[in-house]
C-alpha cells in the first residue's frame, strides 16, 4: 500500500462548495452576524440598559465607576486603532494575520451585546485577541507576556474575568467564518488557465485585511467581504489577466455553487468601498508579487515590539 499523500484537485474543492457555503452562509446569517452597533439608534439602547444598571455588563472587579460609563465614547477611529494594534501584535509574535479577523468577530458580536466605556472597550479588545490566539496559534503565547503590552495598565484577573465574561456572552461561539478563508474556496471557480492566481490570492488577503480595520464592513457578511475583495483583486491585476468573458463565468458559476450573486448591491458598495482604500493604502500592483518559496511573506514577519494598547489609544 502506498503512503503517499494524496493532494486533492481544484474540482474536489468544487464538488465540496455547495455544502461548505451552505454552511458558512448559515453561520454568517445567525451565530456570527454582528448589527451596526454605532448607530445613533443602537447607542441610544445601550444607553438605556446601562443607566438601568451601570454594572450590568461588566465583568467581575472592574466596574462603571472606573470611567466615565457611557459607550458613546467608542467611535469608528478608536476601533481601527485597536485594529491596527492588533496586527502589530501578530506580526510581533508572528502568528498568522487572520486571528486579528477572529479576534475583531468576536470584538464586534461583544460591543453589540455589552455596552462599555473607554477602559473595558481596551480591555475587551486585547482580551478578544489573547483569546483569538489561543484558539487558532499552535504556538503559546503565556498571559504574562500578553500583559507586557499593555504596560501595566491591566492585570491578569482583569483579562481572566473579561474572557470569562466575552466567552459567556458569545456563547462560546468562537469559529467565524473568515473572509480570507471564504476567498480562498471561491479561487477555485476560476478557469485552470487564468494566470497570476497566487497573486490575485495575495491582492485579495491584503483587501481582506484594509476591510477588518474599517467599521464600515462590520455590518456585511464575510461572503459579501470576500466575493468583493476577489472582484476587486481581478480589477487591479487588469483585463489581461481576468478578461470579461472569465468574470463573467466566475459570476455564473459563484453563483451556482455558493448561490453568492457578485452583481448584488451590497458586494458593489464593498467593492467601491475597497477600491477608494486600496488607492488610499499608496501601494501599487507591484507590492504583491509572489514571495519566493523560503522566504517569510509581508502576513509573517515579526517587527519591532508594539506599543501598549492604552499608549496606541491615547495617542492618536
Amino acid at each position: 500500500m502506498s503512503n503517499s499523500i494524496r493532494i486533492r484537485s481544484p474540482q474536489n474543492y468544487l464538488y465540496d462548495l455547495p455544502e461548505l457555503f451552505e454552511v458558512m452562509r448559515q453561520q454568517e446569517d445567525t451565530t456570527y452576524t454582528c448589527p451596526d452597533y454605532l448607530s445613533d439608534e443602537f447607542q441610544q439602547k445601550q444607553a438605556t440598559e446601562i443607566s438601568n444598571n451601570p454594572n450590568l455588563f461588566f465583568p467581575s472587579g472592574m466596574s462603571s465607576s472606573s470611567s466615565t460609563s457611557s459607550c458613546t465614547g467608542i467611535n469608528e477611529i478608536w476601533r481601527e486603532k485597536i485594529c491596527e494594534w492588533c496586527y502589530q501584535v501578530v506580526d510581533h509574535f508572528d502568528f498568522n494575520r487572520q486571528v486579528v479577523a477572529i479576534a475583531l468577530n468576536y470584538l464586534d458580536r461583544y460591543l453589540a451585546l455589552r455596552p462599555v466605556n473607554r477602559k473595558i472597550f481596551q480591555l475587551a479588545a486585547m482580551t478578544c485577541l489573547f483569546i483569538a490566539i489561543k484558539m487558532n496559534e499552535s504556538k503559546v503565547l503565556s498571559l504574562s507576556a500578553f500583559l507586557s503590552l499593555s504596560r501595566g495598565y491591566f492585570q491578569a484577573e482583569h483579562v481572566l474575568a473579561m474572557e470569562h465574561a466575552v466567552l459567556r456572552a458569545l456563547s462560546w461561539k468562537v469559529n467565524p467564518p473568515t473572509p480570507i478563508i471564504q476567498a480562498k474556496y471561491l479561487l477555485f471557480i476560476l478557469p485552470k488557465n487564468v494566470q497570476r492566481k497566487a497573486e490575485i490570492l495575495e491582492i485579495t488577503r491584503f483587501l481582506t485585511e484594509i476591510s477588518v480595520c474599517d467599521y464600515f464592513f462590520v455590518p456585511h457578511k464575510p461572503s459579501t467581504i470576500a466575493i468583493a475583495a476577489l472582484l476587486t483583486a481581478f480589477d487591479t491585476v487588469g483585463s489581461s489577466v481576468m478578461p470579461s468573458d472569465t468574470r463573467h463565468f466566475f459570476a455564473k458559476r459563484t453563483y451556482e455553487l455558493t448561490g453568492l450573486d457578485c452583481f448584488a448591491k451590497e458586494v458593489q458598495d464593498c467593492v467601491l468601498r475597497m477600491k477608494h482604500s486600496f488607492q488610499q493604502s499608496g501601494f501599487s500592483l507591484g507590492t504583491f508579487a509572489v514571495p519566493v518559496p523560503g522566504e517569510k511573506d509581508r502576513s509573517e514577519n515579526g517587527g519591532a515590539s508594539p506599543v501598549s494598547t492604552a499608549a496606541n489609544l491615547h495617542n492618536p
